[in-house]
């Protein structure tokens, strides 16, 4: 980073933290907890989504037990819509929390990273 950029970046932090009215440095400590807090609520997500595949991939499994391996079956609407549906929100959910769980190390293992990037997207 130029000088120059860094003065601009420190004006802008100067001019974000007088609007927030806090010091530089109170912003700096809550965006590193805040980080780590992030962490937290994705690995919770992630185990979440990881149990939720588990339950339903059990469901199917007794599902197509029930009927000898026959799919599409004759069951009732209702559990053919619900294992559908679930399948879909369950899987949009999974995969958007394996995605976030890539990030997931840098969040743990460096938060001053993720709170430069996010002092960064703040002051564009």
């Amino acid at each position: 980073m130029t000088p120059e950029m860094q003065a601009e970046l420190l004006k802008r932090l100067d001019a974000l933290t007088a609007k927030l009215g806090i010091t530089a440095e109170q912003l700096w400590a809550i965006l590193v907890r805040q980080a780590r807090i992030e962490a937290v609520v994705g690995i919770i997500c992630l185990l979440f989504s990881l149990l939720a595949v588990a339950g339903l991939a059990y469901w199917w499994v007794n599902a197509l037990r029930r009927n000898r391996g026959e799919f599409p079956y004759d069951a009732n609407a209702f559990e053919v819509v619900a294992l559908g549906g679930s399948s879909l929100v369950v899987g949009i959910f999974a995969t958007a929390s394996i995605v976030n769980a890539f990030g997931l190390p840098g969040l743990l293992l460096n938060p001053e990273y993720w709170a430069f990037r996010e002092v960064m997207r703040l002051v564009r």
